[in-house]
């Protein structure tokens, strides 16, 4: 995160700037990764990234930190990623994002209808409880289930191995 009293010599992109780039996104097959933090958008240049996500088949990771993005911008990201089958990260931090848009989001981390598995909210409006139940959420989805947990590789044998 890059605030403007730490890179005042860094050109933000806003609305104008992300739409124009959304509209180039439709139809992406190589881009995988996408970093937008700490520019000017709003829920207007969100929506227009939303938008270009529906058909996305490769982006895998999102980065939209430190923008002005509020519950709207939030919700259509949501609507979206609900049948987007590809995009596994997302990072919201530092934006105006309360409880009602983090709920949203954490809903989508939660359910089975979307790829999404890593979910990044933490800095904004958004209770603390909320944020603690979507690092639980990110960590849950890298857990092996029941009885998968993997073996110990710590070369140290146990006291009853000796």
């Amino acid at each position: 995160y890059c605030a403007e009293a730490d890179c005042p010599w860094r050109v933000k992109f806003g609305d104008e700037e992300i739409i124009e780039l959304a509209d180039k996104l439709h139809g992406n097959t190589a881009l995988t990764a996408l970093s937008l933090g700490s520019n000017k958008i709003s829920d207007e240049g969100t929506t227009a990234i939303a938008e270009a996500l529906r058909e996305n088949d490769v982006l895998t990771d999102l980065n939209m930190a430190g923008n002005l993005i509020s519950d709207q911008g939030a919700h259509a990201l949501a609507e979206i990623l609900a049948a987007n089958a590809v995009l596994t990260n997302l990072n919201l931090e530092h934006n105006r994002i309360t409880d009602k848009g983090g709920r949203v989001l954490l809903e989508l981390l939660k359910g089975n209808e979307s790829a999404l598995d890593t979910l990044h909210i933490g800095n904004n409006k958004i209770s603390a409880d909320v944020v603690a139940e979507a690092e639980d959420a990110n960590q849950a989805a890298f857990r092996p289930p029941a009885g998968h947990e993997p073996p110990q590789l710590t070369g140290k044998k146990k006291k009853d191995e000796v």
